[in-house]
């Protein structure tokens, strides 16, 4: 028999549209799956519909080698991509991994509770690969996620940092004032795309669950406008270093000139919470001097 897929459609019709043993054989060898590979996915012979059913067929069956499998769904189009609601629960866990590595399976609630109760190492995986979905999904209540999944989400480095953003600023703000871990990451999710959008008491949590004075810096910088001079004076001193005595009367803390250091020392100055500044080491350091009262 010519090794096409005319052919093997021609067989699964004339089979109830049933990948049957015979036919599974025939994909497993090594030369036919290849060759299937190289030929057009696409028919004059049959219609949509039997090709559509048997691409279903093909991605259930587990009869197939895994070799073979990746083969033959190699050649099926992106117009048969993205499935919901498929009968997998036979399917070995190599298999369920390519079909999501390789976009067949949709982000819905079906897929990710089959994921859930039978393949829970790879439902992540399904959202990592679907992730421009995430947050339309929970928004349109398609999608339900424990508190435990969040976390593994924030803390995926394949999710991209504008839906964590989204998903932190939408789904997790409590999260932030009460947990450090949470903190955390809003503090280095935030800090990254320049969020401007947080209360003064996710401000503070952030900063003192922080691990650097670099993203305290960027956080109090995307807010500066909008916090009162009480507020700002908290959080400059929760920066590591000497900046606390910046506020201590007749204090002249000196700091290295970089680029974030002047920035803030500059704005200070700009809303008199220091009295002046000044550089010294023919610009290598800033030197500041608090308000007298």
């Amino acid at each position: 028999m010519t090794i096409s897929w005319d052919n093997v459609w021609t067989y699964y019709n004339s089979s109830d549209n049933k990948i049957d043993l015979m036919l599974v054989n025939y994909l497993n060898l090594d030369n036919n799956y290849k060759q299937l590979k190289k030929n057009k996915y696409s028919s004059e012979f049959h219609d949509n519909e039997i090709i559509k059913k048997f691409t279903i067929s093909l991605i259930e069956c587990n009869g197939l080698t895994i070799e073979s499998y990746k083969y033959l769904l190699k050649s099926v189009p992106n117009t048969l991509n993205r499935w919901n609601n498929l009968g997998l629960e036979n399917l070995d866990e190599d298999k369920v991994m390519y079909l999501i590595n390789n976009h067949f399976l949709t982000l819905s609630e079906s897929n990710y509770d089959f994921l859930r109760e039978i393949f829970p190492n790879l439902k992540i995986t399904l959202i990592e690969d679907n992730q421009q979905f995430l947050i339309q999904a929970i928004n349109d209540e398609e999608l339900s996620l424990t508190t435990d999944e969040v976390d593994s989400i924030l803390n995926s480095i394949n999710i991209k940092t504008s839906i964590k953003s989204n998903l932190l600023a939408n789904f997790a703000r409590e999260r932030i004032i009460n947990e450090t871990e949470i903190a955390k990451i809003a503090g280095i999710v935030f800090s990254e795309i320049g969020y401007k959008k947080l209360k003064y008491s996710e401000i503070n949590s952030i900063s003192k669950s922080a691990n650097s004075n670099t993203i305290r810096m960027k956080i109090l910088e995307n807010h500066f406008d909008q916090l009162i001079d009480p507020e700002i004076q908290t959080l400059v001193s929760d920066l590591s270093g000497d900046y606390k005595r910046m506020f201590i009367k007749n204090k002249r803390p000196r700091f290295n000139n970089t680029k974030e250091n002047l920035n803030l020392i500059e704005r200070l100055y700009q809303k008199n919470l220091i009295k002046k500044f000044s550089f010294e080491k023919e610009g290598k350091y800033i030197r500041t001097l608090a308000n007298t009262s």
